[in-house]
């Protein structure tokens, strides 16, 4: 079947997890589903007729772990790479993910600005996630009715954060 007798698509985390999946054996060996439905993409991409009115939009915070042959040439008319956001932009990232949260004076983005180089805005917004549910079960084996996200709270965010991106702590 070619893609205009047939409709589909593939989420923009689908390439990412794609590698993931892989790497952790959640996909099976042999003909799975994830197979059948990468080699679509590859085949019906690959020029082997022109395809008229297909548009294909994928983003990735993780461009280096891409598998080279998805980008191989000829494959898309356009690769677009963004930069990560530097030390000033990883700054107001945290103070638009911290509008609003009560937080503590010895948060202070500009710091967290500094520890989290090579972070993407959406790594900053699940360290700041994280740090919240660590403020959040901290309250609750308090027993306080009250909610403040702490430097330690951050301190432990951090630290999960950068051992799953396998960084030491800074």
């Amino acid at each position: 079947m070619t893609a205009e007798k047939t409709t589909g698509s593939l989420r923009r985390d689908d390439f990412y997890h794609w590698d993931r999946w892989q790497k952790r054996q959640l996909v099976p060996a042999g003909c799975s589903f994830f197979h059948r439905c990468f080699r679509s993409f590859f085949a019906s991409s690959a020029g082997i007729e022109e395809l008229q009115g297909v548009t294909v939009l994928a983003t990735t915070n993780r461009m280096e772990r891409l598998d080279p042959s998805l980008l191989a040439a000829g494959r898309f008319d356009l690769v677009l790479e963004l930069p990560l956001p530097g030390r000033e932009a990883r700054e107001q990232i945290f103070r638009i993910e911290l509008r609003g949260k009560p937080t503590a004076p010895d948060v202070r983005p500009d710091e967290l600005a500094e520890r989290t180089e090579g972070a993407s805005g959406a790594d900053i917004a699940l360290i700041c996630r994280r740090a919240a549910m660590e403020a959040l079960k901290a309250s609750l084996a308090r027993g306080q009715e009250t909610l403040l996200i702490e430097g330690a709270h951050f301190e432990a965010a951090l630290k999960d954060f950068q051992g799953r991106r396998g960084l030491s702590p800074s």
